[in-house]
């Protein structure tokens, strides 16, 4: 081997085992000024970088490479080699003939030179660790060891051959149909979790790790080896050098993105075996990376949520999505515990059993985005979250006779109808959208308005509670136009579909009498409050706290036109109305809490 290969080798191999950002530090020390040895250095870090890991290529059959490779045709350590399977820039696959026993076997070869003494010395550690993992789903490693011919030592694995197809390949060739590579899909988190307790964290799972065999059944390759000069976490995290990446990015945890060794466990497998199901079901990855730079999409991996998979296909949504959402949740603690219990969820899912993985809070969800959004969310965040947890609080009803008639639906249903429209409408929205970097409270309001016709034609009481939190928010920013019309139109549809005597209609009456007194239309107020008390005493009785907080409302409202009164007499009425509907509100609170609750304050709609 000639000396500048030799050396180029060696220099590449320990570029490797510094951090990203010590390299070309390192690269202009160790090469000074010699162009060509720096340009062959660089030419196979180049090439590990297109090529990936030598131990990441699947040990499949394949074509005789067209090149010669000297060392087909010849025997070493007992494995006669018969022909190359696949090149890296650190080393190449062959299938080789092994004596004693006899098999045909995948022989995985460092490039010569490529190993430095600390790397043989963790190549060894490894080897014996992995030639643990006997398990019908994961390729087995049969011998571990070194020779030398002439061009410096070289370590090799003898591996299980796998005559099979990369796992999405052979799904879609064959067609598979949801519960056929959901099972196959539960088949490989067996094997991982069997890696996991012999203390072998795979690191770099993706389909083209898993090969399925002419039966059918999944191996698992390489666990552990990615990159068998780096047996740290760099193996599978990023790095980059003269512009290329290293490593299957997409497929990484979060943790791992981050390149903290203490970061990674067994949830980040978990992570990656979420990446691969979400691939397995939808034909596409969970985060956009296609063309993206590397520092943007390690923070889209970091920072971003992953695409919900029923927006891809909604017969996706339900149990499934929730469990694939489990594993790729950016927090490692709120993801499976292990792999062991993704595929227990899997197959519940096919029992057609109830599932442990429950979706994410509607307020969790919430407040992640108001989190990152704040000035998106601003004043609208506390009406959506409030509405989320149950403004009005009951069940569908079946629709009178004379009206147009609505399924019922449970409580639940409804409330999941009205999350889904409020966090699909706040995440869909980024600072980008607008022109100016920023996008307002008014312009997310506004495009909440204009879905609402096309979104609930059939779910009159989610469009008119949804409407009526809408109008909340125009009315907090001051804007009397939209606020009196989305809460009047809900007001319209709880009359029409609850009745005029319904607590939730009760409830409309006094959003929409305070939102008058907001934008000090006083006389609407008055004219609102008077029907919303009246109508609320008959209903519910003076003590329903409904009726208190209408009392309360009202007394505001009388307090208020009582101060533009245009006649003394005017304003003693009003003032003595204001006041009786106080003693009205205090007395009806006293009763239901006790003495106790004497001057307790009844708060407003407001």
């Amino acid at each position: 081997m000639p000396e500048t290969s030799r050396r180029a080798a060696q220099i590449a191999a320990e570029a490797f085992d510094r951090p990203t950002d010590q390299r070309g530090a390192f690269l202009e020390d160790a090469c000074r000024n010699d162009t060509a040895l720096r340009a062959e250095v660089e030419s196979l870090l180049a090439a590990d970088a297109e090529a990936g890991s030598f131990l990441g290529k699947p040990a499949v059959r394949a074509e005789r490479a067209p090149d010669h490779d000297p060392l087909v045709g010849t025997t070493i350590d007992g494995f006669a080699i018969l022909r190359r399977i696949a090149v890296g820039g650190m080393g190449a696959v062959y299938e080789a003939q092994q004596a004693n026993p006899h098999r045909r076997v995948a022989l995985k070869l460092v490039r010569p030179g490529a190993a430095t003494p600390n790397a043989l010395k963790r190549f060894e550690h490894e080897a014996h660790v992995l030639a643990r993992l006997q398990h019908p789903g994961i390729a087995q490693i049969f011998e571990a060891g070194s020779f030398d011919a002439g061009q410096g030592t070289q370590p090799f694995f003898a591996m299980e051959l796998i005559d099979g197809q990369p796992l999405t390949q052979y799904a879609d060739a064959r067609k598979l149909h949801t519960r056929q590579r959901l099972e196959l899909f539960a088949e490989i988190c067996d094997a991982v979790h069997y890696a996991h307790q012999k203390g072998v964290i795979h690191r770099d799972l993706k389909p083209g790790n898993v090969l399925v065999d002419a039966d059918g059944h999944p191996k698992v390759l390489d666990f552990g080896v990615a990159r068998v000069t780096d047996s740290d976490v760099q193996a599978t995290t990023l790095h980059t050098q003269a512009g290329e990446l290293l490593g299957t990015l997409p497929y990484m945890s979060p943790e791992q993105v981050l390149g903290d060794a203490d970061g990674i466990d067994v949830r980040s497998d978990v992570y990656g075996l979420g990446v691969m199901l979400y691939e397995l079901l939808s034909g596409k990855l969970p985060h956009d990376l296609q063309d993206k730079p590397v520092a943007e999409a390690a923070r889209i991996i970091r920072e971003d949520d992953v695409t919900p998979l029923s927006s891809i296909n909604r017969i996706f949504r339900g149990d499934l999505e929730t469990i694939v959402a489990k594993a790729l949740d950016r927090d490692p603690d709120r993801r499976y515990t292990s792999a062991a219990e993704l595929a227990a969820d899997a197959r519940r899912y096919l029992n057609d059993e109830p599932i442990t993985a429950r979706p994410a809070s509607a307020l969790y969800q919430i407040r992640k985005f108001t989190r990152r959004h704040k000035a998106i969310v601003g004043g609208i965040a506390a009406v959506f979250v409030a509405l989320v947890a149950g403004t009005t609080a009951t069940t569908y009803g079946l629709v009178q006779a004379n009206k147009q008639r609505e399924a019922a639906v449970t409580e639940s249903e409804r409330k999941e109808a009205t999350t889904e429209f409020l966090y699909e409408l706040l995440t869909s929205v980024r600072p980008a959208d607008a022109e100016h970097g920023e996008v307002t409270v008014r312009e997310v309001l506004d495009r909440a308005a204009a879905k609402i016709d096309e979104r609930f034609d059939d779910q009159p009481i989610v469009e008119a509670e949804i409407r009526v939190a809408i109008g909340a928010s125009y009315r907090e920013l001051g804007l009397v136009g939209p606020a009196i019309e989305h809460i009047e139109e809900g007001l319209r549809l709880f009359e029409q579909h609850r009745g005029p005597d319904h607590i939730d209609t009760l409830k409309t009456m006094q959003y929409l009498a305070w939102a008058w007194r907001v934008f000090e239309q006083i006389d609407k107020a008055q004219e609102v409050g008077r029907r919303m008390v009246d109508r609320t005493r008959q209903s519910l009785g003076d003590d329903h706290p409904t009726t208190l907080a209408a009392f309360s409302t009202q007394t505001e409202i009388l307090r208020v036109a009582a101060e533009r009164a245009g006649s003394v007499e005017e304003r003693t009425r009003l003032l003595e109305e204001s006041e009786q509907f106080g003693r009205l509100a205090v007395d009806g609170s006293t009763r239901r809490n006790g003495e106790n609750a004497r001057g307790t304050v009844v708060c407003s709609t407001g």
